[in-house]
């Protein structure tokens, strides 16, 4: 540690973890009605098992940056960031795209809350590879398991370990995503990231690390985003990731604020027993349409515009056009894929039932 400014970094994300985990715990036990006091224990034991989780992770990547550092050379790389409001279609597009893995890569949830540092990653590659040495495949157990876990959520929206996700939930480790308001605080607690205000650089530098981190192992692909809570941060990550894209998705407001109200109900009731109150409703509101208004200024500094209809209309025609922006070749197999996905966009039912 010969630069005292990596010491101050680690204990800056520590200050930040500990210090945000108790403030949202707090106010979220503060919420709940006398009726629904028997779900407390569930809360604070789901909460402290995602702190220790986060503290581990911290304390690895901090090592790994810290002490370690010269191991890894810094790799340059492209990378692509997909925004729109939540529930816009940027999670369709997002996995239309990283299914060519030999050439995009993304971060899946099994790094994301295991492996956020390089060598969590390739432990977690031999521990596989020894569980094969037994025939044993233990990822086929874990996806099977999955399904039975979150069979209803998945209407929703795809969960599993190997799972692409989005990257932001990498800033759970620090309590600083919005992400975790599903779970933990209110509205008000996450405001100043929501609206890109007064944040502090040592979480965007967190953000930053862990993604070269993924990029270490995945050397020569492009890096693929999706962050709806990213929406109005572009200029930030356009500091920190210099040979960077964006793509934008627009949706019809009333319908992606409908779907993602929907969405917050739904953890809300299971986790607190209730729907969420209409103040909070209103609260939502406001943050969907700060992302929603875009001034002319910010869509200047988008690569690629789409329309969430001509995403679930043509989306070979939307994939095309984003291979073409990064002028990268069409292979005759992708071809293929994507005319099935044509066809299967016009026969898609979604099977979720929106809790008003």
């Amino acid at each position: 540690m010969k630069n005292p400014k990596y010491l101050i970094k680690f204990l800056v994300w520590n200050y930040i973890c500990t210090q945000r985990f108790i403030f949202l715990l707090f106010q979220s036990i503060s919420k709940f009605k006398v009726s629904k006091l028997y779900k407390i224990p569930t809360l604070i034991l789901i909460s402290c098992i995602g702190y220790i989780i986060a503290i581990i992770n911290i304390n690895l990547v901090a090592f790994e940056f810290l002490c370690l550092k010269i191991l890894f050379k810094k790799e340059n790389y492209n990378s692509i960031f997909i925004v729109g409001l939540p529930r816009s279609g940027t999670t369709r597009l997002h996995r239309l795209i990283i299914n060519e893995n030999k050439i995009f890569t993304s971060l899946k949830t099994w790094e994301i809350f295991f492996a956020p540092s390089v060598f969590q990653k390739i432990f977690f590659k031999y521990i596989n590879i020894l569980f094969l040495s037994f025939k044993i495949d233990l990822k086929k157990y874990i996806i099977q398991l999955e399904k039975l876990l979150f069979k209803k959520f998945n209407t929703i929206h795809k969960l599993g370990l190997f799972e692409a996700e989005e990257d932001g939930l990498i800033l759970f480790h620090l309590f600083s995503c919005y992400h975790l308001s599903f779970i933990l605080g209110s509205e008000k607690s996450y405001k100043n990231y929501n609206y890109n205000l007064d944040i502090s650089p040592f979480i965007w530098e967190y953000y930053k690390i862990c993604i070269d981190n993924h990029m270490f192992i995945n050397k020569g692909k492009l890096y693929v985003s999706k962050n709806p809570f990213f929406t109005k941060s572009i200029s930030t990550l356009r500091t920190k990731f210099k040979n960077s894209k964006f793509i934008l998705i627009k949706r019809d407001f009333k319908s992606s604020l409908k779907s993602f109200l929907s969405l917050k109900n739904f953890l809300s009731v299971f986790f607190y027993g209730e729907k969420i109150s209409k103040k909070r409703s209103y609260e939502i509101i406001k943050i969907l349409e700060y992302w929603y208004n875009l001034n002319e200024d910010y869509l200047n500094k988008i690569d690629l515009k789409f329309n969430f209809s001509d995403l679930t209309k043509n989306p070979k025609k939307i994939v095309l056009t984003v291979y073409n922006e990064l002028d990268i070749p069409v292979t005759e197999e992708l071809n293929k894929r994507l005319s099935l996905e044509n066809l299967n966009s016009k026969k898609y039912v979604s099977n979720h039932v929106y809790i008003e």
